[in-house]
């Protein structure tokens, strides 16, 4: 995955990052996505707050909040609105219980990650 032309942001929590695996746009998420987080991420990206972000990639994620779930449909709003269904790779039980009970996942296709180098998901 290439990271040129991507956005980031990460404080000692949490990290957000948004790259391009060839065409598709990926918002990469990882620790704790909280309020800070997203309001880091927020003002360091304020002039690309709609990347297109097609696929997210949930697998490391320790916990999110509701500014997280809603950075989650903002990124992803583009491709949503284009008609396209949006992956959500990884996700803990725990988070796809929240989106169950916010009814936000009817928004996403849930899949595991693919496999690093190691073979590990």
């Amino acid at each position: 995955m290439s990271d040129t032309g991507s956005y980031f942001t990460a404080s000692p929590t949490g990290t957000i990052t948004v790259a391009s695996d060839g065409a598709v746009r990926v918002l990469l998420l990882a620790g704790e996505i909280d309020n800070a987080v997203v309001a880091d991420y927020r003002a360091t990206t304020a002039s690309a707050t709609d990347t297109g972000v097609t696929v997210v990639d949930a697998s490391r994620v320790t916990f999110i909040n509701s500014s997280g779930l809603s950075l989650l449909m903002e990124q992803t709003k583009a491709g949503r609105d284009s008609g396209q269904r949006i992956e959500l790779r990884g996700a803990s039980r725990r988070m796809r219980q929240l989106l169950e009970m916010t009814g936000l996942e009817t928004y996403f296709t849930l899949t595991t990650p693919p496999p690093d180098a190691a073979g590990r998901q």
